[in-house]
């Protein structure tokens, strides 16, 4: 005959397997470590109180509820039971127990993990926990995080950091304060978890606002406090990349959208701003127009980049269709002074241009 894995175990330690009552039955000391639930209710009743030895103790550090304290006091009363040690309680804290009246009963508050023991095992827990935090992102047991495996948020890192990046470009082109945040994901970013992803664009979009650092912790409390609701769609269906990640901030009637792609599932690439398809590295400072789409404005723009000794080392330019207006993401060596920015949207066919450092 198959042992199952239990028997297995007993027999390796040389444990008996009886039942619940025969154990009342035999015990000397009878410890408890078993959650409330219905079938744990009053557990040990009048019935197995009674059949307990006259010599035997009880001890409760579980839960309480688990034994029927009015059949407990009875039989602690009435000398069918030496003595018991509680520490939690049928009503916590026990005021008015008649429990209390009892000299062979010890009482404690509800300290059951206050042991030297329990607290360097606690510690250490802490220790190993934070520790896996630093090394791998993975947060173990936390109350503020969505539960993700050290093995799935590998498989999320670069999307989490292209939808930081694509946060903060989106941050520096909206014009009005954003109502909603939506999050899209298509293709292989939509086969890890998507929360991660979320909360990330969510840190990218609200760094560098607040004296409080924003992190994936704090992100999503800071943005319901500004307003701004957090949604999410994914499906694995490509556009035009094998990947992709699209926010979409919302204003009242207005929104404004921006999209990234990985290459080579590490490269994060800034693929388009609202109607314009453009591709740039998304990296440094970040010089984004709105312009007239025509000779000379590009030629304007590095004229007075080169005189104030600022360079260019990328620039991407896109026109959108049906539109007499065109986009330039230009890659600078060091962020340009607001004296210099205002020499830039002077230039008469440029509408608007914008500094994003990332």
């Amino acid at each position: 005959m198959t042992l199952s894995w239990r028997q297995k175990f007993f027999a390796e330690y040389g444990v008996e397997s009886v039942s619940l009552d025969e154990f009342v039955k035999r015990a000397d000391y009878l410890t408890l470590h078993c959650p409330l639930i219905e079938k744990t209710k009053n557990i040990i009743d009048a019935n197995r109180l009674a059949q307990m030895k006259k010599s035997a103790m009880i001890i409760n550090c579980a839960r309480g509820g688990l034994i029927d304290e009015a059949a407990l006091y009875d039989a602690l009363k009435n000398g069918r039971l030496a003595g018991a040690a509680l520490d939690v309680y049928e009503e916590e804290p026990p005021a008015g127990s008649p429990l209390l009246e009892l000299d062979n009963i010890v009482f404690t508050p509800h300290l059951g993990a206050s042991t030297s023991e329990a607290q360097v095992a606690v510690s250490v827990e802490i220790a190993r926990q934070a520790v896996t935090f630093f090394n791998t992102g993975e947060a173990i047991n936390a109350l503020n995080l969505p539960r993700i495996s050290a093995k799935d948020l590998e498989k999320s890192h670069e999307y989490m950091n292209l939808a930081g990046i694509l946060g903060k470009v989106l941050a520096g082109i909206a014009t009005q304060p954003l109502e909603r945040l939506e999050v899209a994901v298509y293709g292989r970013a939509a086969e890890v978890a998507v929360r991660p992803i979320s909360v990330s664009a969510l840190v990218g979009l609200l760094s560098g606002q607040f004296s409080t650092p924003v992190n994936r912790v704090n992100a999503e409390n800071i943005a319901k406090r500004q307003g701004i609701a957090l949604s999410e769609t994914m499906t694995q269906e490509s556009l035009d990349y094998v990947s992709l990640i699209k926010l979409t901030g919302y204003s009242g009637k207005h929104n404004v959208t921006v999209s990234g792609a990985l290459l080579g599932g590490r490269q994060p690439r800034l693929v388009s701003i609202n109607t314009f398809d453009i591709e740039a590295v998304p990296e440094g400072c970040l010089l984004i127009t709105r312009h007239d789409d025509k000779p000379g404005v590009i030629s304007a723009i590095s004229t007075v980049l080169g005189n104030a000794n600022i360079n260019i080392t990328r620039m991407q330019v896109s026109n959108a269709d049906a539109q007499q207006q065109a986009m330039a993401v230009i890659n600078v060596t060091d962020p340009i002074s607001n004296d210099l920015l205002a020499q830039l949207n002077a230039i008469a066919a440029v509408h608007q241009l914008l500094q994003i450092s990332l």
